[in-house]
């Protein structure tokens, strides 16, 4: 179940760059109570060009306490694995939608926002070449994850952060106790939902750019995301943007009789698109595709297995303010 698992724990995830820390139960916690959140590593949104004239600044207005809205994400894809000793073997994974209810409820002395997001619906998505355990694993997750709640902060530039827990209802029965625990542990490995706009004026052609730490339950990578402004009116911002995640080769088991595994390479690149409305924060429509391709080296005295795993992923987030 672990990989089906986490394959539907990722795209529900997914609906956000990161999660922040449950905050206390009588007020959003400010960002610098959340240090213990083991927040990614972001760098600052450098602007690499200005673009054309005319030129605006783009942020907005941060929302207001109680703005609402819903984001339904779904992630689709499939992995391969292959090794010298063996052919290559692909396994289509299921596609689940997950639909969230998000409020604002606070504002932070940052600039931002807390979000809190419940997940009100998931549909597992399975297609006739989808992995038939996957579907039944998914299955089993899909009825439990209803009523799961987390709160994530947002800065000003509209990108989010740390990382942090899903938690299940005070009533939940074992099975959501179970999920709680297996989100509380999803590494924040997914690309971005939306577009972090810059404080300066630019214009179409402008590009920016961003660095974060992502993680996945092996080992952490760093991700550049270049973004371009394509269109920008009085009504909508559209922005595309690439990927480029690398890791550096290590170690990242080792077992007593000098059993280790060891990354050996790591590279992942992507596109995306994402679509602002200018009279509200949140972004309308996201794509992105994305590939990553993972060399794992397995040593045991004087032997040696080598596996490489390519993930192919598609991701669509689809945000509808409701007031």
């Amino acid at each position: 179940m672990m990989k089906a698992g986490l394959w539907l724990i990722f795209a529900g995830c997914a609906s956000t760059p990161g999660w922040a820390a449950e905050p206390p139960q009588q007020e959003p916690a400010p960002p610098e109570a959340d240090a213990d959140a083991s927040p990614r590593q972001l760098s600052e949104l450098v602007v690499l060009e200005r673009g054309a004239r005319p030129r605006r600044v783009l942020r907005r207005e941060r929302p207001a306490i109680g703005t609402h809205y819903t984001s339904t994400t779904t992630r689709s894809g499939a992995i391969t694995q292959q090794s010298p000793a063996s052919k290559a073997r692909t396994e289509v994974m299921p596609s689940p939608t997950y639909t969230f209810d998000m409020t604002v409820v606070a504002h932070t002395e940052d600039g931002g926002w807390v979000e809190e997001s419940v997940i009100s619906g998931l549909d597992i998505g399975a297609g006739r070449r989808v992995d038939r355990q996957a579907v039944a694993d998914g299955e089993q997750i899909a009825d439990s994850v209803a009523g799961m709640t987390s709160r994530m902060h947002i800065a000003a530039d509209g990108r989010s952060l740390g990382t942090g827990t899903w938690r299940a209802g005070a009533d939940s029965d074992a099975a959501q106790r179970e999920l709680e625990t297996r989100f509380e542990d999803a590494p924040a490995d997914y690309p971005p939902s939306s577009c972090p706009l810059p404080d300066s004026k630019v214009g179409v052609g402008a590009r920016w750019q961003t660095t974060q730490e992502r993680a996945n339950p092996l080992f952490t990578y760093a991700q550049t995301t270049t973004y371009t402004l394509t269109e920008l009116t009085d009504e909508r911002i559209v922005c595309t943007f690439t990927i480029e995640g690398s890791a550096e080769p290590r170690v990242i088991e080792a077992r007593p009789g000098g059993l280790q595994t060891r990354l050996s390479q790591f590279r992942a690149s992507g596109s995306g698109r994402a679509e602002l409305s200018r009279s509200h924060w949140f972004s309308n429509r996201t794509t992105v595709s994305e590939q990553r391709s993972t060399v794992l080296t397995a040593h045991a005295g004087d032997q040696r297995m080598e596996v490489t795993l390519v993930d192919e992923l598609q991701f669509e987030w689809v945000r509808t303010p409701t007031q």
